[in-house]
């Protein structure tokens, strides 16, 4: 892991936005979050397959514990986790897939 502050990277005014996050069974908390909503097209030869994916990172000691199902709310869109992929260095990459209306 890093020596260094994360957060100042994790700031609203740097790279950051505010998101609600609510774990399984424990109450929602707001905290900073860097999201990407990346356009992505598969190649399958003739069709291509295209969509969004949905990737957030937080420092680790805001999501500790954090897994499958928690709920995040990120400009007013409501989001499950499916994916968790710590980093090592302080941060983790969560990977969001949009909740059911």
């Amino acid at each position: 892991m890093f020596d260094e502050d994360l957060d100042q990277f994790f700031a609203t005014t740097e790279h950051a936005i505010a998101a609600s996050y609510t774990p399984s069974g424990l109450s929602e908390r707001s905290i900073n979050v860097i999201f990407q909503n990346e356009y992505f097209e598969i190649d399958s030869g003739t069709v291509g397959v295209e969509g969004r994916q949905s990737l957030l990172v937080a420092k680790a000691s805001d999501i500790v514990g954090t897994g499958h199902g928690d709920k995040f709310t990120i400009s007013s869109q409501k989001y499950n986790v499916v994916t968790v992929r710590p980093d090592g260095t302080g941060m983790v990459e969560l990977v969001l897939e949009l909740q059911d209306a």
